[in-house]
């Protein structure tokens, strides 16, 4: 497990106090337990659809849709759910291209 003593994203000193350490300066939480989520490549032709995050952190930066899994939830079903979600548009999935972990 990571002890977090810097903020990783801004570098200023974390508040230690609470039960996640969190920085005053850039107000970025950190949480300590596994995160799952599932993205999604939506693809027309040639051409990648990408969204423009509305929060923190990269807030106003474009990535790929996808996000946190519920409790529960499998990948796939996570993955749909959040297309619906940010886009508004109902997808499939023609192919899957793998799972990663984060060390």
């Amino acid at each position: 497990m990571i002890n977090y003593k810097y903020c990783p994203q801004c570098k200023s000193d974390l508040d230690l106090e609470d039960q996640y350490p969190y920085c005053k300066r850039c107000k970025l939480t950190i949480y300590l337990n596994s995160k799952p989520t599932a993205s999604v490549l939506i693809m027309k032709g040639d051409k990648l659809l990408l969204a423009k995050r509305s929060t923190n952190p990269y807030k106003g930066k474009y990535g790929v849709v996808g996000g946190f899994l519920e409790n529960g939830e499998d990948p796939k079903s996570g993955a749909l759910r959040e297309v619906k979600e940010e886009t508004g548009l109902t997808a499939r999935i023609e192919k899957f291209l793998g799972i990663y972990v984060d060390k």
